[in-house]
């Protein structure tokens, strides 16, 4: 989808609409900060289970 926005102001720069390019822009920005949201939970998600690793790793070493 990023692409596709990229794509299109690049095709159409000086011939886009203002507004739509603003509309655009934002459903970038938008996606952006889902992406990122995920990204945060992904992170939190993989520290809970390599903490939870280590601690099964720990009981079998001693």
């Amino acid at each position: 989808m990023l692409e596709l926005i990229s794509q299109i102001f690049q095709k159409n720069g000086s011939e886009l609409d203002i507004e739509y390019a603003l509309e655009i822009y934002k459903k970038g920005l938008d996606l952006l900060l889902l992406a990122k949201e995920k990204l945060v939970i992904a992170k939190e998600e993989k520290e809970k289970i390599d903490k939870r690793f280590e601690e099964i790793k720990m009981k079998f070493e001693n």
